[in-house]
């Protein structure tokens, strides 16, 4: 399916935090790293901008259901292609998702970090 310019933007950012949370559940960046970029002002805004925009033109439900499944296929990716199958993998995309809503909805203290990430 062909999404607008924003809904790309939108989920390319989304997509981004999925990644991340892939990362961290694999060991490969650092808990602290993560509730770092989680937290930063300027990815909160940039994530927050995007859904803005894309809600302008598919309204507020749709771009935020892409942006939690971007999350979400972001963060299985990533663990996937490691060698995670399965249920393994499930709280990696649940943790994308709740720091993608976090973001969304303004609350730093919300941001999800997984529990397993070192």
């Amino acid at each position: 399916m062909f999404e607008s310019k924003a809904v790309k933007d939108l989920m390319e950012q989304s997509g981004q935090i999925g990644n991340l949370h892939g990362m961290a559940y694999m060991g490969d960046l650092s808990a602290d790293d993560l509730a770092s970029v989680i937290s930063h002002a300027a990815t909160r805004e940039r994530l927050r901008n995007a859904l803005t925009t894309a809600a302008a033109e598919v309204g507020l439900d749709k771009a935020t259901k892409k942006a939690l499944r971007s999350a979400r296929i972001e963060a299985d990716a990533y663990v996937f292609v490691r060698g995670v199958r399965g249920s393994d993998k499930t709280r990696v995309e649940d943790d994308a998702e709740a720091a993608v809503k976090s973001m969304i909805i303004g609350d730093a203290q919300a941001a999800v970090v997984p529990s397993d990430a070192s």
